[in-house]
């Protein structure tokens, strides 16, 4: 009722509230389906956020979520009697701005350059991040590199900052063992000291594992900001169906960084097909990352006509050039071969070829600490380490552990005229 008294006419109630969403789907699926966008208005919210899930799985692509960002109370019924129907036209052309990119600057006038949502994640090296502003929310990054050039390298230390300065982070991977990935995603969040892990033999070989305590606080560290799916466990087999998914997951969960490692190996299409569906693949992506100001990262392999120790040219990326057009940062990572330069600790280079925002295009050496599994950057006359915050979940951990001791001390000395 109030949004339909701030003149929108063509507005439907979910009877009585989110709780009943279901029974309006069964009865009016039909209905709601003859219509080519679904603004979905729920409150800001548990109930809400279940509502809005509900939506997305029945109608897909249809559904438009209100950025819930703008809410200060929650629901319509408080922003409108606190704010007027100016902020229920607000909210709504939220989800209006998502179907088609559209905007009013009589309705929506600009605002400056300040007002944008969402947050920055710094990679970690530092000349990177100064040159791209960090990963900035509504942006698509292209990561690419030759195999074992370092590009799952980078990938972890950049989730790793990521989830340190508090950012949800998702990762889709197409390959590879994941309980291996988070516990070389570990070794870089832990460091160097060697009292931090236990020592297991897997076969012939012996590999570096958290001790339990320090599992403990690690788990504690990224505590409901880090999710991973591996496509190869996975049932899904299309591009439509892989991007659902994707889409669900933003608009649900609200991810601040989303990674897709690696697009090749997640695509299943038609060698024919492949260019056109990595390009349209590439827009979609795009235009959810602008829509709920997230950033996504797509990791690339360079194409077959790329040779070791080559500089990497927009040419050289596989796939279409839309896909170049349509990145808004491409950073590319490169193993070095030279071997004076390796003498010097030089393991390779990271290079930023295209930064839509921004002049720089920086290119910097790096160090591979194999003790961490990081990519450290070279300045003049040393590396530039960097450590993570998840310690303070330990040292928490550990004191209380001893509190009770403590606690217990304290009694037997009570009498103590100290």
């Amino acid at each position: 009722m109030i949004v339909s008294q701030s003149g929108f006419t063509n507005v439907v109630s979910v009877g009585a509230g989110a709780n009943s969403v279901d029974t309006l789907i069964e009865q009016s699926k039909d209905f709601l389906n003859k219509f080519n966008i679904l603004i979905i208005m729920s409150d800001n919210d548990i109930h809400g956020n279940e509502m809005d899930a509900s939506f997305i799985k029945e109608f897909g692509e249809k559904v438009k979520l209100v950025d819930k960002k703008i809410y200060e109370y929650k629901d319509a019924n408080e922003e409108y009697f606190k704010f007027g129907k100016e902020k229920i036209e607000k909210i709504i052309e939220s989800g209006r701005f998502k179907i088609e990119g559209r905007r009013d600057l009589d309705a929506k006038p600009y605002k400056g350059l300040g007002c944008k949502t969402g947050k920055y994640i710094p990679t970690g090296l530092e000349t990177i991040d100064n040159a791209i502003n960090d990963l900035a929310p509504g942006c698509l990054t292209l990561l690419t590199g030759r195999s074992n050039g370092g590009k799952t390298t980078l990938t972890k230390q950049v989730m790793a900052n990521a989830i340190d300065k508090g950012n949800k982070v998702y990762l889709m991977s197409g390959e590879g063992d994941t309980e291996m990935l988070i516990n070389e995603l570990y070794q870089c969040v832990v460091g160097r000291n060697i009292n931090h892990y236990d020592t297991i033999k897997i076969n012939k070989r012996f590999r570096k594992e958290p001790k339990q305590e320090v599992l403990k606080a690690l788990q504690e560290w990224h505590k409901g900001k880090f999710t991973i799916f591996n496509k190869g466990e996975s049932k899904l087999k299309t591009m439509d169906e892989l991007f659902k998914m994707i889409e669900f997951e933003i608009k649900i969960n609200k991810f601040d960084l989303m990674i897709i490692d690696n697009l090749m190996s997640i695509l299943s299409v038609q060698a024919s097909d492949k260019l056109e569906a990595q390009a349209d693949f590439v827009q979609r992506l795009h235009d959810l990352a602008n829509s709920y100001n997230t950033h996504i990262i797509l990791v690339l392999h360079p194409n077959k006509s790329y040779r070791k120790g080559q500089n990497l040219d927009f040419e050289l990326i596989a796939g279409s050039m839309d896909m170049v057009n349509k990145a808004d940062n491409i950073i590319n990572v490169i193993r070095e071969y030279d071997e004076e330069k390796i003498a010097e600790g030089i393991s390779g280079q990271i290079e930023v070829t295209k930064n839509r925002y921004y002049t720089d295009i920086p290119s910097i050496d790096t160090h591979f600490e194999r003790d961490t599994g990081l990519l450290l950057e070279k300045n003049e006359s040393s590396y530039l380490a960097y450590g993570f915050t998840w310690e303070k979940y330990l040292i928490a951990a550990k004191n209380m552990k001893l509190r009770p001791e403590y606690v217990k001390e304290v009694e037997e000395v009570e009498d103590c005229p100290f």
